[in-house]
């Protein structure tokens, strides 16, 4: 079962239904934009709404650069992935807060693997959802 959630800079969790930026065209507002926007957006690029198409990147990449978080899951078996700008304090403490939403909904289990995908540097890091928990972010 794929998965994927948005979580905001102030640790609110949005569940992403079908596509990152559907959920986000439902209330742009809620992420900084006007539906005015997304559509010079989607002009700009000569774009349909795809899921790998380079409107639908940018504009993944623009909230991923203000704070927001974008993490999926192909299916049940593969691990989680994040995608951050930076791991910073703030950052850190909301990947907890999803973790712990995830433990909630039984969509994760302690000992499953998290990998983060850091856009400011260009770095990948994995790590168990009790390191996350406890603060081990670094090695």
């Amino acid at each position: 079962m794929k998965a994927e959630y948005w979580v905001s800079p102030q640790g609110e969790i949005i569940a992403i239904e079908n596509h990152p930026v559907r959920t986000i065209a439902l209330s742009p507002e809620l992420f900084g934009y006007t539906i005015e926007q997304m559509q010079i957006i989607y002009a700009k690029y000569n774009d349909t709404n795809e899921k790998e198409g380079e409107a639908t990147k940018t504009i993944i990449g623009d909230l991923i650069e203000r704070g927001w978080i974008y993490s999926h899951r192909r299916n049940n078996e593969s691990d989680w992935l994040a995608e951050v700008n930076k791991l910073d304090k703030k950052t850190r403490l909301n990947l907890q807060i999803w973790i712990q939403h995830l433990l909630r909904k039984g969509q994760a289990i302690e000992s499953q693997c998290l990998r983060i995908y850091r856009h400011h540097r260009d770095l990948k890091t994995k790590r168990s959802v009790t390191q996350i928990l406890e603060g081990n972010f670094f090695d």
